[in-house]
């Protein structure tokens, strides 16, 4: 991404210069070059400030058994006066596991696939989404009577009109049991806020 916003700056510059030191024509490269930006501001809007952004995290967290547990939280800034508006929406790649496949006979893992969005206005009043779940594997488990993982199910909470607390119920059965494993790989895509959200993994 860096490098094609590098290169547009850089094109623009060219075409700056050519046409601002009064050049009669431009050379055929020029001309196929203008028109390629000039299809590019008419896809993407100009320039390129108004892209959203993009933020990608690993969150790594044990969730109690069968308890809703903050794995992640994201926070947005409260700016100087009515400034707080925003979007974000967030796509959550987990890994489930209950066992050690180190340490342990009987080991149960299941992936899961869910996604929310997110709005501040402009006073900082946050709304989500549900959670919408993408997909949810069944469990592999190599001794389910000892060890096995149920329904996995995830959450959203709100601390005043900065913080989103996302959080996992993770339900691990058998006579082994214990608690859950989560690992997230989040990807949270905004545009709008004057400060960029942040993500962080649960104290």
């Amino acid at each position: 991404m860096k490098d094609i916003i590098d290169r547009l700056k850089a094109m623009e510059q060219r075409i700056a210069k050519l046409e601002g030191g009064g050049a009669t024509g431009l050379s055929s490269t020029d001309q196929t070059i203008k028109g390629s930006h000039d299809r590019l501001d008419a896809i993407l809007g100009a320039g390129v400030a108004s892209w959203p952004f993009v933020l990608i995290g690993d969150f790594t967290h044990v969730a109690t058994d069968n308890t809703p547990t903050t794995v992640l939280t994201i926070t947005t800034t409260n700016e100087t006066g009515d400034a707080d508006g925003g979007s974000y929406v967030v796509w959550l790649f987990a890994r489930v596991t209950a066992g050690s496949t180190t340490t342990t006979t009987a080991v149960a893992a299941k992936s899961h696939l869910a996604t929310f969005a997110h709005i501040n206005r402009n006073t900082g009043v946050q709304t989500n989404s549900v959670v919408t779940e993408i997909a949810e594997t069944a469990v592999a488990a190599n001794d389910a009577a000892a060890r096995d993982i149920g329904t996995v199910t995830v959450t959203l909470t709100g601390t005043g009109e900065t913080v989103t607390n996302v959080l996992y119920t993770v339900d691990v059965t058998g006579t082994s049991g214990g608690d859950a494993y989560v690992r997230v790989w989040a990807v949270l895509v905004w545009q709008s806020y004057t400060t960029a959200p942040v993500m962080t993994v649960a104290a």
